[in-house]
């Protein structure tokens, strides 16, 4: 789609303004009050425009007079902890009074007649130029873009009335492109949602049809016949947690002992990576060794995650439980280790530990022994846990290649994208003549 230059490169400098913001978030007592447009707004919008939620803050009259957003602007972020999160732009259609550009940002104003501020924040979006910006940025653990280094962006400049028609068909084109990637999202959303709702199902209906009875319990009313209505405590021998060394942080290599993070159990499988390097200065507590066949719980999480649960089906002999995780010994004539963790994954368990939860915020609760000892679940005969099980995997093995199949062409709907932009600006398209294409 790209091939040779088709309009001069020309330095930012000679076409706009380019001025850091000094407004920080913070508002001091004896400035005037603004609204602040931050990095969040910039990075996340295309547009800037007074439907968006700006910060309160305070700004001098200087920066007031000088940073207020005006139509034609371009802002841009100039500083990040990773290099494709800098020079990253956003359009100003229109004046807006009272909301001021804030830290960590950059207007690029247009002075001179030869640039649209329009295509300009298009133009900045090409991977030439964002090419540049990842070479031009200083820094290690976070990046930033000077002055100097904006101003001498190589921006494509054809006519001014060229510029008007590619920032008209771009708005058009990445409009349709964008229609298409969040359909695809909302079907992912769907798939997620289609795969929790038959695991439900297999959890509270088992894998065939069969007669149900009234429990009399609020979160199951009614469970198959033949199956056990009970508290969660009775399929248990005992539950244990880790300790709560002062760890290295980083992981641990071959040969060192690790120490689990509570992350491990975070998603659909046990992940060993999550761990942190028990010093060689300290003997580790042989109590806490991870087996083959433990059933990990969650103790301390956010809301959603506390009490989320994860098998460990290999054997990792230098890894060691943490404080925030509970070890479930599970009685083997009542239940099978990975049912246990379909059974806690399940929207009814998790409505029971949620509710159970404490904490002095959402982003970080815990459970007791207790919550989890005191479920109410409905347990089948073992050999049918079987089935269920494998009726599971089967499920989320179909839901895993939908979802990676529908995020392949979310993947390549951006990239497409991203081509677009680079032709559009380039002058290596027809715009005139131009069909979207089925990326």
């Amino acid at each position: 789609m790209i091939g040779s230059p088709a309009y001069p490169r020309i330095p930012l400098k000679r076409l706009a303004s380019v001025m850091p913001s000094n407004v920080d978030k913070h508002s001091v007592e004896g400035e005037e009050p603004v609204q602040l447009c931050n990095y969040v707004d910039v990075y996340r919008n295309e547009r800037i425009h007074n439907d968006l939620d700006f910060m309160q803050a305070t700004a001098k009259d200087a920066q007031i007079e000088r940073f207020t957003l005006r139509a034609q602007d371009v802002i841009v972020t100039k500083d990040s902890e990773a290099t494709n999160d800098i020079g990253v732009p956003a359009f100003v259609p229109h004046d807006m009074p009272g909301v001021v550009c804030g830290y960590h940002l950059a207007i690029l104003r247009p002075s001179s007649p030869l640039i649209a501020g329009s295509y300009l924040a298009w133009a900045l979006r090409s991977k030439e130029v964002q090419v540049y910006y990842a070479t031009a940025a200083t820094g290690i653990s976070r990046y930033a873009l000077g002055i100097g280094d904006l101003g001498m962006t190589p921006v494509p400049l054809p006519s001014k009335d060229v510029q008007e028609r590619i920032a008209n068909f771009l708005d058009k084109q990445t409009a349709r492109i964008d229609a298409l990637i969040a359909g695809k999202e909302r079907l992912f959303e769907l798939s997620q949602e289609l795969e929790k709702a038959q695991y439900t199902q297999l959890i509270v209906r088992g894998v065939e049809p069969r007669s149900m009875f009234e429990t009399g319990k609020e979160f199951l009313p009614f469970a198959p016949e033949g199956w056990r209505v009970c508290s969660f405590k009775r399929a248990l021998s005992g539950m244990s947690q880790g300790w709560s060394p002062q760890c290295e942080s980083r992981p641990a290599e071959e040969g060192e002992w690790g120490v689990l993070k509570v992350g491990c159990v975070n998603t659909n499988s046990f992940n060993a990576a999550e761990n942190k390097a028990l010093p060689g200065s300290l003997e580790p507590d042989l109590s806490c060794v991870l087996r083959k066949g433990d059933v990990l719980v969650s103790r301390a999480n956010t809301r959603d995650l506390v009490g989320m649960a994860a098998l460990v089906d290999e054997d990792h002999p230098n890894l060691l439980l943490c404080d925030k995780l509970y070890r479930l010994n599970l009685r083997p004539d009542w239940i099978i280790p990975s049912f246990a963790v379909l059974l806690l994954r399940s929207t009814v368990a998790r409505t029971q530990i949620e509710l159970g939860a404490s904490g002095a915020s959402s982003s970080m609760q815990n459970i007791s022994q207790d919550v989890l000892r005191e479920l109410v679940v409905a347990l089948p005969p073992t050999e049918e846990q079987e089935k269920i099980v494998n009726r599971a995997r089967e499920i989320r093995d179909a839901s895993n290649s939908l979802a990676r199949h529908i995020r392949e062409h979310i993947d390549r709907l951006r990239e497409y994208r991203s081509s677009l932009i680079s032709a559009a600006v380039t002058g290596q398209i027809d715009i005139n003549n131009f069909q979207l294409e089925a990326a």
